[in-house]
């Protein structure tokens, strides 16, 4: 159970950046016009669980 635990805060300490940066290369091709770019990161995200790029995703 501890192993878990501990793997688990391992991966939202080193996964959560990655997130972020993928989530902001989506937002930059939104504002530049490149849908659809914007389109297949904010899926891959929201197939991740991230909140942020589901609502973007549905919007």
């Amino acid at each position: 159970m501890r192993f878990a635990l501990f793997f688990v805060l391992i991966l939202l300490t080193f996964g959560g950046p990655a997130l972020a940066n993928q989530f902001d290369d989506a937002l930059a091709a939104h504002r530049r016009g490149d849908f659809l770019s914007a389109l297949r990161i904010y899926f891959t995200l929201a197939t991740e669980g991230l909140a942020l790029a589901q609502y973007n995703l549905a919007v």
